[in-house]
């Protein structure tokens, strides 16, 4: 579960604006990084939509495998602690 948490902090948000982007609560956010709630499918797919949105924007800071396994956990609503080395 804290491949959430580090997936959103690679792009340089905060729970919060996370949150605000959309439209669930930072303590929802929050909750949810913790592996404590699940969101539902278009809440997570509004998540992998504004974290790929954020990486279009910056420059490379891990390997595209690496980013790629990350986003297709994402999109499969797993998103767990080495997710990202199984691509």
């Amino acid at each position: 579960m804290k491949e959430r948490a580090r997936l959103r902090k690679m792009v340089g948000l905060t729970q919060i604006q996370l949150a605000r982007r959309i439209g669930k609560s930072a303590g929802t956010i929050c909750l949810w990084e913790r592996g404590e709630l699940e969101l539902a499918p278009a809440d997570v797919e509004r998540i992998a939509r504004v974290i790929e949105n954020e990486l279009a924007k910056q420059p490379p800071v891990t390997s595209a495998a690496q980013i790629v396994g990350m986003l297709a956990g994402v999109h499969a609503g797993v998103w767990e602690q080495g997710s990202e080395e199984r691509a």
